[in-house]
């Protein structure tokens, strides 16, 4: 079996290769209909293997932790394995979603005035 590490390092790998697989999809002209029929979903959403392999690689971590008796343990470990990524995530995408959101509500605002 392999070590909690070990399965740590991997979720990480398939975050970053799922990362650099939607700035490709991006970046492709005429992305949406290519990627849907190959399985990879349009926006911010994964492709269907690299989630499945995560999710693959969730349950071996679980296993991994039964084995160690942390069962505990394992929500704070995928904590501290996803956290960088959600903050740079937030960094570069949260500015742009509270300005759509803002723009938005003062659109509704001035329709109704």
């Amino acid at each position: 079996m392999r070590s909690v590490e070990e399965i740590r390092n991997s979720i990480k790998d398939l975050i970053e290769k799922a990362e650099s697989e939607e700035a490709i999809i991006a970046e492709e002209p005429n992305h949406s209909s290519d990627n849907q029929e190959a399985g990879v979903s349009v926006g911010n959403e994964l492709s269907n293997e690299i989630l499945n392999q995560i999710n693959l690689e969730v349950s071996e971590f679980q296993k991994a932790f039964k084995g160690q008796g942390a069962e505990g343990l394992i929500a704070q470990s995928i904590r501290d394995t996803i956290r960088p990524v959600l903050e740079e995530w937030l960094k570069n995408n949260l500015p742009i979603i509270v300005k759509e959101v803002v723009d938005e509500k003062i659109n509704e605002i001035r329709k109704n005035s």
